[in-house]
């Protein structure tokens, strides 16, 4: 069944179920509107209310701060103790993952022999424990927050921060100050 709707000198056709879906898309409620081709009729399901979206989603807004604060607490131990890590957000992040996530990282002896006489060793990520691992651009977000925006463990060299574009004369004096 349509129904006729004039737009202009124009009629237009609208079905019932695009007047339903207007109707039930101003609702308070999240829907999914599924149609059917073999019943041609609406079928809605309720999902949450508005209420309890709301609170989900504040929840896991808190469980990300709290990474997120930690995170930041640890990238800024490795910048202040580690200058090198400073310079790449590659070497950094591997800090991090020595420094406070040692259980995933694993070592598979070469069988090589060094000039030192010890056994070289090989360390490795297992895929299964990867997404455990904070990941590199998060790293670098947090990392470019501290270095741009609070000026704080400047990159050692010149090149890093022009590739970067941190003010030169800002660089100069933190670099000056931090000798």
């Amino acid at each position: 069944m349509a129904f006729a709707k004039t737009a202009g000198s124009k009629q237009v056709l609208i079905s019932t179920t695009a007047i339903y879906a207007r109707i039930l898309a101003k609702c308070q409620l999240w829907k999914l509107y599924t149609l059917t081709s073999h019943t041609k009729h609406l079928q809605v399901r309720r999902y949450a209310s508005v209420k309890s979206l709301k609170r989900t989603t504040a929840k896991k807004t808190k469980s990300m701060r709290r990474k997120t604060s930690e995170l930041t607490k640890q990238i800024l131990e490795v910048l202040e103790n580690t200058p090198a890590s400073r310079d790449s957000d590659q070497y950094l992040t591997l800090c991090i993952w020595n420094r406070y996530y040692p259980k995933y990282i694993k070592d598979e002896p070469t069988g090589e022999v060094g000039e030192d006489g010890i056994e070289k060793v090989v360390k490795y990520v297992a895929l299964k424990d990867i997404m455990q691992l904070p990941r590199e651009d998060n790293v670098k977000r947090i990392r470019a927050k501290i270095q741009n925006e609070q000026n704080k463990f400047l990159p050692t060299s010149w090149v890093v921060a022009k590739q970067r574009k941190i003010n030169e004369t800002v660089w100069r004096d933190w670099s000056r100050s931090n000798i």
